[in-house]
């Protein structure tokens, strides 16, 4: 163990495994020899097989000691090459992963690592090989379990619309998509700004009503992310991964809602300029994205409605809560009902 706390086995990898408990790794990362890429001169290595079939079968009992110690809620993600073989392409990473699929392992994602600065490749009778296929999985029993935040590895969006100022949204269209059957939309008519830097729009609906919304960031998560408390235990639940600490624990967990913004202390900002609604329109009209001949495809990208419809704000669920406690929550309520 080193200064930092962490534990590195160096040697056989299935001894190296036998010394770890069931259910202790959150993630694992890795990239194994490739058949018949290194030779490392050790009588046990692994990827001088004698064929790719048995170097398959290699991996996969390796996969299988991995599947053991990987918690049910986490993540696998593996980095396999492809070789060649008599001028033929093998599919040694696909082969292997329908393998690993057929051993209790569920794919998600196959991800491609493109190497814009790969080694060039002196054979001329083909094109050159430029990525490699990282695939993500979990444990089959584990698919609808396992913890993976998005949000944590998002980019900021950069497609040249992105809200100026708080007045540019004055005048631009809403849509309440709460209503199911009955979707409103709406105009910005005034824009606000709270002592705490909240931008409050006030928006005028179709049917003459009038209310304050909060404005978003695009930039950001729109839902705001929420902690939960056990009833029973009593400690916060602050992620996917502490939900499944709680199975034992009878009751649903209560959320710990944040302060309720106040209107009261609103002030009006006024626009530095002159805005005409006829300068949306003409912003719509020459909007030539992939959404132009076909708007009902554009399903509910933030970045899709402000493309095409000039969609700044969008009224819908506030808080964003942990989807294993919806689940859970939906099935108690439909076992209920059946056995009403």
């Amino acid at each position: 163990m080193n200064e930092k706390g962490v534990i590195i086995y160096v040697g056989d990898v299935f001894k190296a495994l036998n010394l770890l408990p069931n259910n202790i790794v959150d993630c694992i990362i890795t990239s194994p020899p490739y058949w018949k890429q290194r030779n490392y001169n050790h009588p046990k290595q692994i990827g001088q097989e004698k064929n790719y079939l048995e170097y398959i079968e290699k991996i996969v009992e390796v996969f299988n000691q991995l599947k053991r110690v990987l918690k049910p809620t986490g993540t696998l993600f593996l980095n396999i090459g492809y070789k060649y073989q008599d001028k033929e392409l093998l599919l040694i990473p696909e082969l292997i992963a329908i393998e690993l699929q057929k051993n209790g392992w569920s794919l998600l994602n196959k991800i491609v690592w493109f190497k814009p600065n790969a080694m060039p490749s002196s054979i001329k009778s083909r094109f050159s090989n430029v990525y490699e296929p990282i695939f993500l999985f979990v444990k089959r029993e584990s698919k609808y379990k396992y913890y993976l935040s998005l949000d944590k590895l998002r980019l900021p969006a950069n497609n040249g619309i992105n809200i100026k100022s708080p007045e540019d949204i004055l005048g631009y269209e809403v849509q309440n998509s709460l209503l199911k059957e009955d979707k409103i939309k709406g105009k910005v008519i005034k824009v606000f700004k709270t002592s705490n830097n909240h931008i409050i729009a006030e928006v005028l609906w179709e049917n003459g009503k009038t209310t304050f919304e909060v404005v978003q960031d695009f930039d950001k998560e729109s839902q705001l992310p929420i902690e939960l408390v056990c009833p029973k235990c009593k400690k916060t639940i602050k992620s996917e991964i502490d939900v499944y600490t709680h199975n034992n624990c009878d009751g649903f967990p209560e959320p710990i809602l944040p302060p309720k913004i106040s209107f009261e202390d609103k002030v009006e900002l006024k626009p530095s300029k002159l805005l005409f609604i006829t300068d949306i329109n003409f912003k719509k009209r020459n909007y030539e994205g992939k959404f132009k001949l076909s708007p009902e495809n554009r399903g509910a990208s933030p970045g899709a409605r402000k493309s095409l419809f000039g969609e700044y704000l969008v009224v819908q669920r506030r808080y964003k809560i942990f989807q294993p406690i919806i689940a859970d929550y939906l099935s108690y309520w439909r076992k209920k009902e059946v056995l009403l």
